[in-house]
C-alpha cells in the first residue's frame, strides 16, 4: 500500500457518499444523516486503517483536521443562513476523506504559502458560484417579484454599493491590473454585493412557505423562531430542523401559532461530487479563463 492508492480510496468513497447525498437532495430535499455524518465517520477510520498500513499516524491527523475545518467553514455558512445542515456536514465528511490531496500550487508559486487542501476551495468556488446563480435565476423567474424586491434593496442600499464601486474603481486606478484575473478580483466587492442581494431576495420570496401547524414536521426549517408563552420550541439555526421531540411539544401545545413559516435553502449537494470531479483540473480551468493559455 502506497500513498497514491491510499489516497484514491479516499477520493472514491467521498464521490460516491456525495455522490448519493445529492440523489436524496435532489429527490427530496433533505440529506440523510448515513450520507453526511457516515461519512465523516467512514472517512476516519479508513484513514486511521491506512494510517496502519502506511506507517504514518499523520495520515489519520491530517483527515481530521481538515475535516474538522471544513466543517468550521460549512458551519460558518449555515449560521449566516448560506447553507442546510445536511450541507455542513457533508463538507466535513469530503474534508475528512480529501484531507490534503489537492494541493494550489500549479498556475503561481506564490499559491503555495495556502494549505494543500484550498485546492478542493477553489474547485468548489469554480462549481458553485455558477450552480448556485442558476439555481436562484431559475427560481427568480418562478417569482418575478424577486427582481422588483432585488431593485428595491439596491435603491435603499444605494450608499453602500457606491462606496463598494468607489473602491473597486479606485484599487485598479492603483493597481493597473494587467491580468483579467487581477480585474475580477478587485471588482469583486459590488458583483457580490449584488449577487447577495439577488440570492437573499431569491431565499425570502422563493424559499419560504406558510403551512398549517398540522403540516409541519420533523426536520422542517422555521424561517424564525418559534416561540410559545416565552419559551422556545424551535430555532431557525437548528442544523437539522425541527426535532421530533419538539414537534410533539409544538402540536400539543393549545398556543401555538396556527400557521409557521418553514424555509429551505438551495439543494447543493450535486456541488459537492461535481467539485471533486473539477478539483484535480481547478488550476487549468483557471489558466484557460482567466489567463486564456494552458498548461
Amino acid at each position: 500500500m502506497d500513498f497514491y492508492t491510499a489516497n484514491l480510496f479516499m477520493f472514491g468513497t467521498a464521490l460516491a457518499f456525495s455522490s448519493v447525498a445529492s440523489y436524496f437532495d435532489l429527490k427530496t430535499g433533505e440529506i440523510p444523516d448515513k450520507f453526511t455524518v457516515g461519512l465523516v465517520v467512514v472517512a476516519l477510520v479508513m484513514r486511521a486503517v491506512l494510517s496502519g498500513f502506511l506507517g504514518d499516524f499523520m495520515y489519520l491527523v491530517d483527515g481530521a483536521i481538515v475535516g474538522a475545518i471544513f466543517f468550521a467553514f460549512g458551519a460558518l455558512l449555515f449560521y449566516t443562513g448560506g447553507w442546510g445542515g445536511g450541507d455542513a456536514k457533508l463538507i466535513a465528511g469530503v474534508g475528512a476523506s480529501v484531507g490534503g490531496l489537492l494541493a494550489p500550487s500549479i498556475i503561481d508559486s506564490s499559491l503555495r504559502m495556502f494549505p494543500d487542501f484550498m485546492g478542493f476551495f477553489m474547485a468548489f468556488a469554480l462549481v458553485s458560484i455558477p450552480y448556485s446563480i442558476g439555481y436562484a435565476l431559475i427560481l427568480s423567474f418562478r417569482s418575478p417579484q424577486v427582481f422588483s424586491l432585488c431593485w428595491h434593496r439596491i435603491k435603499t442600499n444605494w450608499l453602500i454599493l457606491s462606496l463598494a464601486v468607489i473602491a473597486s474603481i479606485s484599487l485598479i486606478i492603483v493597481f493597473h491590473p494587467y491580468k483579467f484575473i487581477l480585474l475580477f478580483t478587485l471588482l469583486s466587492p459590488p458583483i457580490f454585493y449584488l449577487l447577495l442581494i439577488f440570492v437573499k431576495s431569491v431565499e425570502e420570496l422563493a424559499m419560504r412557505k406558510k403551512i398549517s401547524l398540522s403540516e409541519l414536521k420533523e426536520g422542517d426549517m422555521v424561517a424564525e423562531d418559534l416561540v410559545i408563552s416565552g419559551r422556545k420550541f424551535a430555532s431557525k439555526r437548528d442544523m437539522d430542523g425541527i426535532s421530533k421531540e419538539a414537534l410533539k411539544k409544538i402540536l400539543s401545545s393549545k398556543k401555538a401559532p396556527r400557521t409557521v413559516i418553514i424555509k429551505w435553502g438551495i439543494r447543493f449537494a450535486p456541488a459537492f461530487p461535481l467539485a471533486l470531479i473539477v478539483a484535480p483540473f481547478w488550476s487549468q480551468i483557471i489558466a484557460v479563463l482567466f489567463l486564456g493559455r494552458i498548461f
